[in-house]
C-alpha cells in the first residue's frame, strides 16, 4: 500500500500515488462495466453505452485531479501547482458524483434500460475498492495493535475498513440480488457508499 502523496518517478515525470492508482481504479471500473453490459446483461447499443461510460469516467477523473483547485483558490496563480496537486479530502466521492450525474442524464435522455445503472453501481463499488485497498487513509490514533504508523503512533487504517466494506457490498450485489431485479443493484451501491462514508466519519482525521 502507498501513502497518499508518495511519488513515483517514471522517466522524467513524477506521479503521485493517488493519481496513478486513481487511473488503475478507473480502468478496473470500466473493464468491469464493459464486461457487465456485454456479457452478464446484454443491453441494446452496448457500444454507445460503454462510450458514454468512458466519458463519465474521464469527467470524474478530471474532477478528481482538479479538486484541490476548487477547494483552495490560492493554488491558481502558480501553473506548476496544476502538475503537483491532485485529489485530497472527499475528492473521490465528489468525482464519483459528478461522473454519475453525467451518466444518469445520458441514460435518461437515451432511455436505456435501468440494468445499465446496475452495472454502473457494481463497477463504481469495485473501482472504489481498488483505490481504497492501495492508497492509505490515516484515521485518528487507534488503541488497536495494528494500523498505519504516523508520527510515532498507530492510526486507524481507514482505507482498509472502507475497502473491505466495499468488497462486502460488491459481494452482496452480485451474489444476493438477482440481475433481473432492475435498479436494485444501483440502489444498493448508492446506499452502501453513503453508509460506508458515514461509518468511516468518526475514524477520519478532520
Amino acid at each position: 500500500m502507498f501513502a497518499p502523496y508518495e511519488t513515483f518517478n517514471i522517466l522524467s515525470f513524477s506521479l503521485q500515488s493517488q493519481l496513478l492508482l486513481a487511473v488503475v481504479a478507473i480502468v478496473t471500473s470500466y473493464a468491469f462495466f464493459t464486461f457487465y453490459v456485454k456479457r452478464v446483461f446484454v443491453v441494446t447499443d452496448a457500444e454507445a453505452v460503454t462510450d458514454h461510460a468512458l466519458w463519465a469516467l474521464l469527467i470524474g477523473a478530471a474532477t478528481f485531479k482538479f479538486w484541490p483547485f476548487f477547494t483552495n483558490v490560492e493554488l491558481w496563480p502558480d501553473w506548476r501547482n496544476f502538475i503537483y496537486y491532485v485529489g485530497g479530502g472527499q475528492a473521490l466521492i465528489v468525482a464519483l458524483i459528478v461522473g454519475a450525474i453525467y451518466f444518469c442524464l445520458i441514460v435518461w435522455r437515451k432511455k436505456w434500460s435501468v440494468a445499465v445503472m446496475d452495472g454502473v453501481g457494481i463497477a463504481v463499488l469495485f473501482g472504489m475498492f481498488t483505490f481504497s485497498i492501495f492508497v492509505k487513509t490515516y484515521g485518528g490514533p487507534t488503541p488497536l495493535s495494528f494500523g498505519w504508523e504516523l508520527d510515532g503512533r498507530l492510526h486507524h487504517p481507514v482505507n482498509l475498513y472502507r475497502s473491505w466494506l466495499l468488497l462486502l457490498a460488491v459481494g452482496v450485489s452480485i451474489l444476493w440480488i438477482d440481475k433481473d431485479r432492475y435498479g436494485q443493484r444501483a440502489l444498493l451501491a448508492v446506499v452502501a457508499i453513503v453508509l460506508i462514508e458515514i461509518l468511516m466519519r468518526p475514524f477520519v482525521i478532520a
